[in-house]
Order: structure tokens, then C-alpha cells, then sequence
């Protein structure tokens, strides 16, 4: 089995870009055909989190392995995985001004400056020796074979 699909619940050692990558988009793609399923079962009922039923569902399978991921590529820069409340601190105040168009203006603005800098931090290159988060992460090339 891959080793990043064995630390899909993992918080801790270091992660590479190319895991980021694989996770995101597998989680992308879950994501979609949630929302897909939910748009085509008729009007979509708006269950938690301005998520339908399906969607909400597809989030609730994602987050765990995207949450340790995002920690694990943290730490390769020697940073702690907390730095991704850069960006679900202002998505869980995105989340509640619902039906506030003041407030809701605030809040997207700062998801995006915080998505903003999640990124650029999620996508800096790993350091190359041992942190003290543990060694560099093997390659997912060598991996595969």
C-alpha cells in the first residue's frame, strides 16, 4: 500500500509536495461528486455547513486526511500544523454570517488572505535535512515501484 495512503490520519513526520498534491485532489474529485449527487437528487437541501446531505457527507471523509496532510507538509518547512488555522479560523467565521452580507463580505476576505498564505506556506520546499519534526519525507516516486 502507498505510504500516503497509510498516514491519511497521521499528525506527525513530514510530508512532501507531491502528497499535498494527492490528497488535495482526490479530495477535490470526492468533493465534487458529492456536490454532483446532491445538485442532481432535485433542489438541494442545505443540511450543516451550507453543504447538501452528499457534499456534507464527502467533507466528513476528506477532512481527516487533508487536515493531516496539511500538517505533515507544515512541519517539512519546520513549521507547527496549527498554522492551518490560517485558514479554518475564517472559514468557520465565513460559515457563520450567513444572511449577514456585511459580515459575510469580512469573512471571504479573510478566507481568501488566509488561504492565500496557507498556500504559500503549504507549497514552500521542504528542508532538506532532519527538523525537528523528523526526516525528509521519502519521494513518492520511490514509492510507487
Amino acid at each position: 500500500m502507498q505510504d500516503w495512503l497509510k498516514k491519511y490520519a497521521d499528525f506527525s513526520g513530514r510530508a512532501n509536495r507531491a502528497e499535498l498534491g494527492i490528497i488535495i485532489g482526490l479530495s477535490a474529485i470526492i468533493m465534487a461528486i458529492g456536490n454532483y449527487l446532491d445538485v442532481m437528487n432535485g433542489p438541494r437541501e442545505v443540511l450543516a455547513a451550507r453543504m447538501g446531505k452528499i457534499e456534507l457527507l464527502s467533507f466528513i471523509i476528506v477532512l481527516l486526511p487533508i487536515l493531516s496532510v496539511g500538517f505533515r507538509r507544515l512541519h517539512d518547512s519546520n513549521r507547527s500544523g496549527l498554522w492551518l488555522l490560517l485558514f479554518y479560523v475564517p472559514y468557520l467565521m465565513w460559515l457563520s454570517t450567513e444572511n449577514n452580507p456585511q459580515g459575510e463580505l469580512f469573512a471571504n476576505g479573510a478566507v481568501l488572505i488566509g488561504a492565500i498564505a496557507l498556500g504559500i506556506y503549504l507549497l514552500m520546499p521542504g528542508d532538506k535535512e532532519e527538523n525537528r519534526f523528523g526526516p525528509p519525507p521519502t519521494p513518492i516516486v520511490d514509492t510507487i515501484a
